[in-house]
């Protein structure tokens, strides 16, 4: 949660959740070949503490935290075989879900070096727990937001994390003659809105 200031004027907190339309996508590469695996279904729920004026909670003025799931069975790489394997990496018979939980966001500062005036986009630190295959990392991702309207806020960015923190073998194929690297890269751009009271 985001200390804010006694004196600061905080709304009633509300309701938030992801809307439909979401993109969430990983990138990696293998001895021949790059991949890309769509996630075809994800969802989020959670809380924003300062509902009047949603911008300010990322500035101190209160508080947002959110819980996003991701089926495994929802990553879609384009091959079917390409589909199992990753599926098999993950683990997703044992664990269903991709998880990450928000637990603090922030500005990353106050000067227009964080803010772009011109499209209204800020540069935010967020710290959060992400779970993958049964093991968690608590991990820092910089993201740029935007507020669209009074009740809905855009959020896009990327995380380059090592299957080796989450205790994941790279998928392989052909008798090993295709390893795919340790490293890959998650990149998501959502919209995350206040529901109706």
């Amino acid at each position: 949660m985001i200390p804010f200031p006694a004196e600061a004027q905080i709304s009633p907190q509300g309701a938030i959740e992801i809307e439909q339309g979401g993109k969430l996508w990983i990138e990696g590469s293998a001895s021949i070949v790059d991949y890309r695996c769509q996630a075809e279904r994800l969802s989020g729920n959670g809380t924003i503490e300062n509902t009047g004026n949603p911008q300010e909670n990322v500035k101190g003025h209160g508080a947002v935290t959110i819980s996003v799931s991701i089926p495994v069975y929802s990553l879609e790489c384009g091959r079917k075989a390409m589909n199992n394997d990753m599926y098999k990496a993950l683990k997703a018979g044992e664990y269903p879900s991709i998880s990450y939980k928000l637990l603090h966001a922030i500005l990353v500062d106050s000067t227009t070096s964080s803010v772009d005036q011109l499209n209204n986009w800020m540069n935010i630190k967020t710290t959060g727990v992400l779970e993958i295959a049964g093991a968690q990392d608590t991990t820092q991702v910089y993201v740029k937001g935007k507020l669209l309207s009074d009740d809905r806020f855009r959020v896009k960015g990327r995380k380059q994390i090592s299957m080796k923190t989450y205790d994941i073998k790279p998928p392989t194929a052909l008798l090993g003659l295709i390893k795919a690297s340790n490293e890959l890269t998650v990149y998501f751009d959502v919209t995350v809105r206040l529901k109706s009271s």
